[in-house]
Parts: structure tokens; sequence; C-alpha cells
């Protein structure tokens, strides 16, 4: 009886599991970059290879531009540090700051356009613990580029990007320290995460 039982828990486990709808996307990024130690900037170029495992038909592709994070005082992150009580960043210089410009994107020789999130309806961000404390701020550091074909399951697609930047001086995850040292987390163009529930922009 135990045997049988043991058997029977294998077969629904294996059952249930087969049933879920899990696939991950595949990305190949290769990139050529030229940094200015001097000004703390760089320029490059992005080839990009998309592969859509999902069982869903994509019109769209969203990407992070995480250094746009230290653009301006009304990003996710300006506003997250001044709730926390920090004012460095609010009052830190211009030159300080760092940002990361898509100059083109093109599938191919077909040039395509995107936009930046805080082009859309503005999303409320929620800072601190509290699930009411709602504020709708400006989110630079995410863009949604319009495919100008629908990338079908299996299908895989061919971006090249061009964009530049600037680190800032080191806030939190990225940026300069010491005249010459440099944190390069994140610098880059990067696909938003896709799964069954859709794009995650978090």
């Amino acid at each position: 009886m135990k045997l049988r039982l043991f058997f029977l828990l294998c077969f629904t486990s294996f059952v249930l599991a087969g049933g879920q709808t899990y696939f991950q996307q595949e990305v190949h990024y290769a990139i050529d970059v030229t940094l200015n130690a001097q000004k703390k900037t760089y320029a490059g170029t992005e080839a990009l290879v998309y592969i859509n495992h999902s069982p869903d038909t994509l019109a769209e592709l969203k990407m992070h531009l995480y250094p746009n994070a230290y653009k301006n005082t009304s990003t996710p992150f300006a506003l997250q540090q001044q709730k926390k009580g920090s004012v460095r960043f609010y009052f830190a210089k211009e030159k300080d700051r760092g940002y990361l410009n898509i100059k083109d994107i093109a599938n191919g020789s077909q040039k395509l356009s995107f936009t930046f999130l805080n082009d859309s309806p503005v999303v409320p961000l929620i800072v601190g613990k509290e699930a009411g404390n709602r504020e709708a701020v400006p989110v630079p550091d995410e863009i949604t580029i319009s495919l100008a074909e629908p990338l079908f399951p299996g299908d895989t697609l061919h971006l090249n990007l061009a964009f530049e930047g600037k680190f800032p001086i080191v806030f939190s995850r990225m940026g300069w320290f010491n005249k010459d040292h440099f944190a390069a987390t994140q610098w880059y163009p990067k696909v938003v995460v896709y799964d069954r529930y859709g794009w995650h922009p978090d």
C-alpha cells in the first residue's frame, strides 16, 4: 500500500509540474564600448539577440536604462533617497550625476522607435512599507521599443543599438570614486525580464 501511494504521489507531482507553462527567455549581448575615464563618459554599440521561448507573440520589447536613475531629482531612486532622509543626491552637482542615452535602435536596416515609461500614463511607485503610500513619478530608466513585426513564439529578434552614458559618482550601486575607479554595474541597455506573468520592470 505504501509503495502504491508513493508512485501515485510521484505521478501526480510529475503531472502538475508538466502542466505548468514554464519558459525562460534567451538574450545575448555583444557590446563594443569606449570609456573616457577623465570625463566619466562612455559610448558604444550593442548587438542584441533575443529569442522568444514564450508561448506569446510580442509586439514590443522593454529595456532598462538603469543609469538614468541618477539623471535628476525626479527619478524613483531620487525620491526614495528623500524618503529615507538622505539629501546627498538631491543636492549633488549636475556633473556628479549620470545618465544613459539611446542614440539609435535598428532591426537590420529598419529604424525602430521607443518611448520612455514617463511618456506613457504615470506609473505609481510604492515607497516605504506602507501599502497606501503611493506617489506618481516619472520613470526615465525604462523604455518600450515598438517592434516593426510581431515576434512569434520561437522567433529570434536581432537589434543593434547605439548609446552613450555617463557614470555618476557612487550614490549606490554604480559610479566612479577615487578619481579613476569605476563600479561598472548595469551600465548598458538591458532587456527587462518577461515570463508567464508578462514584463517585470522592477
